[in-house]
């Protein structure tokens, strides 16, 4: 008889352990109607599954029930099949501990008490995928990874709701908490109480859709990531009630063109130190994020960048009821980005400062303030270093206080600032401050005061303030035009706007117009004193002519110093600087016509 080689002694015990691997990881397949999971009988092997079982499957219409401690399979726990309702669940009630690696969920599970936790094996985790749902009443549901949507059909929705109760995701997970990551799979988290624990919460991702509704409890997941990764992905999370604490930031749109929306209404809470809306691009590729807030509070402790990315990335704000409070807002961060930020309504808190394309970049930024209250540190309207970068803000209404307004403070950036309504309150408000560019200020209506100062043309370089005026009032102590180096102008048109001003300094390079559009001159400008340099001119365009012998006073004041010379620039046109009545005047302005222009210079 031949002795048995080593290589034949190997070969048989290969043969032994592959029979004895496929009996020990044999799928274990609940194979009643209904039973317990804990009963021998209800399994197709006659035995409860423990660690030895691979796969251990409720999919053939069964609904186990858990009551008492259960230990699931080392690979997955199938629940329910792919594509396909009706064909098993889970209920987990009071007492139940279910231990599992996987949990691949195509079915319904009900847990109305009890524990759930993914805790054996590498990389556990807890999934709702195609067509199953997970309803939590109560209990609590523990795993490093927990995904709903990530596997799906077109058209399918997988859904979690927690009623009650709480889901603690472990630190260490690969996706934490994702909503819809992979091809063909929507995932919808319905919130309305208990807890969510999360080192990280995805909504959308891979170029899927995920949503996060939360209507109660509380959220803290440190860092909320609304649509992340893909072309045509796209997250949403919409809170009215409840708390979100997300104690590292909010980023809406991250990576190769995906797109995040953010509700808040109601009486919601959220509370972050940072917020990205447009946070970043990926392979060139820009993303879009858009917050939409009628009510509730939105607390930011650090600051919030709207169009934060580069490469074309867009963000916008909008804002119809509610509070936000943030200590900076930045509009038009990144590079080539977008920013708008809109309000409507309710209450925008800024401690430390706005800024409208802030950036040195190629960035574009818009603000329109249409109704609400709006209060601010500081603001500035235009502060690049680039010709390309824009800031704009139109304020058709509402209420905004403002310590100093400031636009343009970059070397070749512009600005404009449209006020057509509401009331504008500035303590010093600097148009034109500094470096190049060219800002102006359009008003049209509503009321601008400033309390300490209104400089025209602030600082050196090659700038220019330009503040046009066809309507509305103009407070401010201080009225200068064209301080240091730079060129300022006011530009006055018609009868319809007021100014009043304590103390009016044309500069150097200031320049006043006054266009006149109608018979019977101008509304006489009040103040009480005036610093003239350089000489006041006449100019005249076509137009019907003037009532012949009218007398128009440009300006009154109370005390008045500088050369000024004054100019016959017409034979019968006379300016005169009246020492004793105080009045600065001009007579027989026959020849003048609709449209003329005064300058004074």
């Amino acid at each position: 008889m031949r002795t048995p080689t080593i290589w034949m002694r190997m070969g048989i015990l290969v043969a032994a352990l592959i029979v004895f691997l496929g009996a020990a990881l044999a799928d274990n397949s609940f194979n009643v109607p209904a039973g317990d999971w804990n009963s021998a009988a209800s399994w197709n092997q006659g035995r409860v599954p423990d660690i030895t079982d691979y796969n251990v499957r409720v999919e053939n219409g069964g609904i186990a029930a858990i009551s008492s401690i259960a230990t699931g399979g080392y690979g997955v726990c199938w629940v329910g099949l792919s594509g396909q309702t009706g064909k098993g669940g889970l209920t987990i009630g009071n007492g139940a501990e279910l231990h599992l690696h996987e949990l691949y969920n195509y079915g319904d599970i009900v847990q109305s008490a009890g524990t759930v936790v993914a805790d054996i094996g590498s990389q556990p985790r807890v999934r709702t995928y195609g067509c199953g749902t997970y309803t939590q009443l109560g209990g609590t549901v523990q795993t490093p990874n927990f995904h709903v949507g990530q596997q799906g059909m077109a058209g399918q929705t997988s859904t979690y709701v927690l009623v009650s109760g709480a889901i603690n995701i472990q630190s260490g997970g690969t996706h934490l908490m994702f909503f819809g990551e992979a091809a063909g799979a929507k995932g919808r988290f319905v919130h309305y109480d208990g807890i969510v624990t999360s080192p990280q919460t995805t909504m959308g991702g891979n170029g899927q859709t995920g949503y996060y509704e939360q209507y109660g409890g509380t959220n803290n997941s440190a860092l909320l990531v609304v649509g992340d990764n893909g072309t045509g992905c796209n997250g949403y999370y919409i809170i009215t009630n409840g708390y979100l604490n997300a104690t590292a930031a909010i980023g809406l749109g991250r990576n190769n063109g995906a797109t995040g929306t953010v509700y808040v209404g109601g009486t919601a809470t959220v509370a972050t130190p940072a917020v990205y809306i447009g946070w970043s691009e990926a392979n060139g590729i820009p993303t879009r994020g858009y917050w939409m807030q009628d009510g509730g509070t939105v607390t930011v402790s650090s600051g919030m960048s709207v169009g934060h990315g580069p490469k074309g990335c867009v963000g916008t704000y909008t804002l119809g009821g509610g509070t936000l409070t943030t200590p900076s807002l930045q509009l038009g961060t990144g590079a080539d980005s977008d920013g708008v930020f809109t309000q409507t309504g309710g209450v925008l808190r800024v401690t430390s400062a706005c800024y409208i394309a802030g950036s040195s970049t190629t960035s574009n930024a818009y603000m329109r303030t249409q109704g609400g209250i709006f209060t601010i540190g500081s603001m500035a309207v235009g502060s690049g270093n680039s010709t390309s970068v824009t800031g704009r803000w139109d304020m058709s209404g509402g209420t905004v206080t403002v310590n100093n307004l400031c636009a343009g403070n970059g070397s070749g950036d512009a600005s404009v600032i449209n006020l057509s309504g509401g009331s504008l309150t500035v303590t010093n408000l600097y148009l034109g401050w500094n470096g190049g560019g060219i800002h102006h200020l359009y008003q049209s209506g509503g009321t601008n005061t400033a309390v300490s100062q209104c400089l025209i043309g602030r600082n050196g370089g090659a700038v220019l303030g330009a503040y046009h005026m066809t309507g509305g009032r103009l407070n401010a102590p201080v009225l200068a035009i064209g301080a240091g180096a730079c060129a300022g102008l006011l530009h006055v048109v018609g009868m319809a706007p007021e100014i009043q001003a304590t103390s009016f300094q044309p500069m150097t390079n200031g320049v006043l117009e006054i266009t006149l559009d109608r018979e019977g001159g101008i509304r006489p400008i009040a103040l009480d004193s005036a610093f003239l340099n350089g000489q006041l001119t006449i100019g005249r365009t076509n137009g019907v002519f003037f009532t012949p012998g009218m007398v128009v006073t440009a300006m009154t004041y109370n005390s008045y110093q500088g050369a000024f010379a004054k100019t016959n620039f017409l034979d019968d046109v006379t300016c005169d600087v009246n020492y004793l009545s105080k009045m600065i005047t001009l007579t027989n302005l026959r020849p003048l016509r609709r449209g003329t222009t005064v300058i004074l210079r």
